[in-house]
């Protein structure tokens, strides 16, 4: 009888209550609530994205190499790492388009990731081994 007791009083309590719980809603902003009920604010301006622009070959590099004035350290997987003249490092991921270019797409500058990839065009040419 003990041991029933608190389940005896947790029926009562949500029977109490109403009886049944329904699930909470999913929180879509953290704005106040405006206009119409049921009306939601986005928590960041949101646009219409297209389709990638950019095509890959499948073609990969990997070692050190050259791209301007920084040093760059390319991997078969797809990812690089850069240093500029500056010290300035960033990293990401990169593709080579059937039109010869080397797409750089930015997803951190130093220790900060971006939320967003940040796409840089250059010539597949301007690549070259480094020394």
């Amino acid at each position: 009888m003990v041991r029933a007791l608190p389940l005896l009083l947790a029926v009562v309590l949500v029977g109490a209550c109403g009886g049944s719980r329904e699930a909470p809603e999913p929180l879509l902003s953290n704005a106040p609530p405006a206009g119409e009920p049921g009306q939601t604010a986005d928590l960041e301006p949101q646009t219409a994205r297209p389709g990638s622009e950019f095509v890959g070959t499948g073609e990969a590099f990997d070692g050190p190499f050259t791209l301007g004035d920084a040093a760059i350290v390319m991997t078969v997987q797809g990812e690089f790492t850069r240093t500029r003249a500056s010290g300035t490092t960033d990293a990401g991921s990169y593709l080579v388009t059937e039109d010869g270019r080397l797409v750089l797409f930015l997803e951190r500058i130093g220790e900060s990731r971006l939320t967003t990839a940040r796409p840089e065009v250059h010539l597949r040419s301007e690549l070259v081994p480094a020394p």
